[in-house]
């Protein structure tokens, strides 16, 4: 059984409690005690801002923000053991 910190760096989905969506994909960033550290341009819009990924900063390397998920506020995380294309899913 993998642990969350072993799949830092995956992709995610997440269900976060009284939030605008039924769920989000994010990227773990990190995991710690008391919740999870996300990437997600869809977190992004949600606190009002533009998704990182259409900025374009040619002086300094693009950032991204991470958020701050606390177990308490999570509904449910689902983490697929194989990653999954399009191609998966063609006859």
């Amino acid at each position: 059984m993998k642990m969350l910190i072993d799949l830092v760096g995956k992709s995610l989905i997440v269900a976060i409690e009284n939030s605008e969506r039924s769920h989000y994909e994010i990227v773990l960033r990190g995991a710690e005690h008391g919740g999870i550290w996300a990437e997600s341009p869809d977190l992004e819009l949600m606190f009002g801002h533009e998704p990182t990924r259409k900025k374009r900063i040619t002086t300094v390397p693009p950032t991204k923000p991470l958020f701050f998920i606390p177990f308490a506020r999570m509904i449910w995380l689902i983490a697929a053991s194989v990653d999954l294309d399009e191609s998966s899913f063609s006859e």
